[in-house]
């Protein structure tokens, strides 16, 4: 084989051997949505609640995670923020229910409070980062959207790609 030849088979097999040493694929972010809120202490300035998030790996390989950050806005208005230091690994294709601390102030529990009485439905924004080891320090965004008719209490989640 002539140097030219070689030079010419090397650069062919080139973009070959590269994707093989290429790294592990990108992880899709989690499907999270709300699945429940329950109360844990009142005070008089703040609430304190877990919302108990559906999370669901949409990846055919498991998730690790090390923690959530997650913001609840409803009909519009910021509610409630709340954080997970919780390490867990989502099973490949699955869905498994974890609960974050969150707190409420107590103004904005009132206005929520005050503004139903003009409004037959909740609408809410659950949104936030899910951290893992190879997330970085930015993490996976997620972004669920639903609504709650009040009168009627049907319920309709909906997520929302990012």
């Amino acid at each position: 084989m002539t140097p030219r030849r070689t030079v010419l088979a090397a650069l062919a097999a080139a973009p070959v051997l590269l994707a093989g040493c290429a790294g592990p694929r990108a992880l899709s972010p989690p499907d999270v949505a709300l699945a429940d809120v329950r109360f844990l202490r009142a005070g008089l300035f703040q609430q304190e609640v877990d919302l108990l998030l559906s999370v669901g790996n949409p990846n055919p390989e498991p998730m690790p995670l090390t923690g959530l950050r997650v913001a609840l806005t409803v009909n519009g208005q910021p509610l409630a923020r709340g954080y997970a230091d919780r390490t867990a690994t989502l099973p490949r294709l699955s869905t498994v229910t974890i609960p974050v601390r969150a707190r409420i102030d107590s103004v904005d529990l009132v206005r929520q409070i005050l503004t139903l009485g003009n409004r037959s439905g909740v609408d809410y924004v659950l949104s936030g980062e899910a951290f893992g080891p190879s997330t970085g320090r930015g993490g996976l965004p997620f972004r669920s959207t639903g609504s709650l008719d009040v009168l009627s209490g049907e319920t309709g989640p909906a997520l929302t790609p990012l």
